[in-house]
């Protein structure tokens, strides 16, 4: 499902010469950040989400991100992820802004390192993490069940 949402399914598909089927499912957009506790929207903090892949920050728009009161995810930004809180912070997002990154999301494996913006980078590279992990950004990574969090 994922590979729908970020787009590296048609470039794939359009390579195959036979008949493939679509299986619809939950992605871990979602399903990672609920497994963790974390609300993606939330009535008091949250009325969007906005997910973005992190493999080209030159490509995104971070004075429009600065602008979007929702939800951010960053799906494939774990080497990136130095580069993306700087980047936000020069576009004007609070030092404070709480972030999530939850490593091997669903699994028993799960792990969530928990920060803010201007924190995060250290507390991951500190934790020597390796792909895959979700980046969410908002107010509500807060709400992180106790149980997976460091």
């Amino acid at each position: 499902m994922d590979k729908i949402i970020i787009g590296s399914w048609a470039s794939k598909l359009a390579l195959i010469q036979s008949r493939y089927e679509i299986v619809p499912g939950i992605s871990s957009v979602i399903a990672a950040a609920a497994y963790a506790g974390i609300p993606i929207t939330h009535r008091d903090y949250s009325s969007s989400f906005h997910v973005l892949t992190a493999h080209n920050p030159e490509r995104i728009s971070f004075e429009h991100l600065a602008e979007l009161k929702g939800t951010i995810i960053f799906l494939m930004g774990l080497k990136k992820l130095k580069e993306l809180t700087d980047l936000l912070l020069q576009h004007g997002f609070s030092a404070e802004k709480p972030v999530a990154v939850i490593y091997y999301g669903t699994t028993s494996e799960q792990l969530v390192i928990k920060g803010k913006i201007e924190t995060i980078a250290r507390k991951v590279e500190a934790s020597h993490l390796s792909p895959p992990v979700l980046i969410v950004i908002g107010l509500q990574c807060f709400w992180i069940l106790d149980s997976w969090e460091i």
